[in-house]
């Protein structure tokens, strides 16, 4: 992955939140132009909640078509439509990266890709204190249809 990647790494501490907005900005600025009108994308959230399974997600336009988890024998679940997460399109995963830069968190580490902008990889730990309130996103592939 190193040469595919631009890491337009925004590190949030104390005081960073410009970096990590115009990381945002810039991203998403580069998403407009570039980003296909149709794409399938395999993206996982991990966190200490139930489901970790990464999802294989088709997007036409802004909106999700078909979902299904993918589980780690192999067995593919539909996922109902009234189940979507908004995190599982790009326009979703950069919401959160925006509103983890609103709630001004503790930590915010984010990769995007240096040809889409499309966020590859989002932590958030909302308070660095506390344990087990960290989230991941990663962004496994992103292809278009």
């Amino acid at each position: 992955m190193g040469t595919k990647l631009a890491v337009l790494a925004g590190l949030l501490l104390a005081g960073c939140s410009g970096a990590a907005q115009d990381d945002l900005d810039s991203a998403r600025h580069l998403w407009t132009s570039a980003r296909p009108t149709a794409y399938e994308t395999v993206v996982r959230r991990s966190c200490y909640c139930a489901n970790v399974d990464p999802y294989r997600v088709q997007v036409d336009g802004a909106a999700v078509t078909s979902a299904v988890r993918l589980s780690p024998d192999g067995v593919e679940t539909p996922i109902d439509p009234a189940d979507y997460p908004s995190w599982f399109t790009v326009e979703g995963l950069f919401t959160v990266v925006q509103d983890a830069i609103d709630q001004h968190v503790d930590r915010l580490e984010t990769q995007y890709d240096d040809r889409l902008g499309h966020p590859l990889h989002i932590a958030i730990d909302p308070h660095a204190g506390t344990s087990d309130d960290e989230t991941t996103y990663e962004v496994a592939r992103l292809d278009a249809l």
